[in-house]
């Protein structure tokens, strides 16, 4: 069930995350793109390890990815920690949903692999 501030026009709504739709959370989105930069940055390592001259937009996507990923995820991780949580505990104080593998490896694996790319590969 979505909440919203008692003066929202918004109507309270439930949306099923369920087979594809599961793909439609900004949370997907954000690993999804973190995976999609690592594809790109291998491929380029990849290219320059064999000699091949790696094509300029492929370096742009790349970086792009990469500028997009990282802040998100960190933006992602924030928002749960310190919103989402606190308004779960505040109202019905059950997290269970929160506290799945899925959910889990989402916000906290999501910010550890982002970091992990900054302090090993300089980002």
């Amino acid at each position: 069930q979505t909440s919203y501030v008692p003066t929202s026009k918004l109507r309270p709504g439930s949306i099923e995350f369920k087979g594809v739709r599961t793909q439609a959370s900004y949370t997907v989105f954000c690993w999804n793109i973190l995976g999609v930069s690592f594809l790109l940055s291998g491929i380029v390592s990849y290219m320059l390890n064999k000699g091949h001259e790696v094509p300029p937009a492929l370096l742009r996507a790349t970086i792009l990815a990469w500028e997009t990923a990282a802040p998100n995820t960190l933006l992602v991780a924030a928002v749960v920690r310190y919103s989402i949580w606190p308004q779960i505990l505040e109202k019905t104080g059950d997290t269970t949903n929160c506290r799945t593998w899925r959910a889990l490896t989402w916000h906290n694996a999501n910010v550890a692999i982002a970091l992990t790319e900054v302090a090993l590969l300089g980002g």
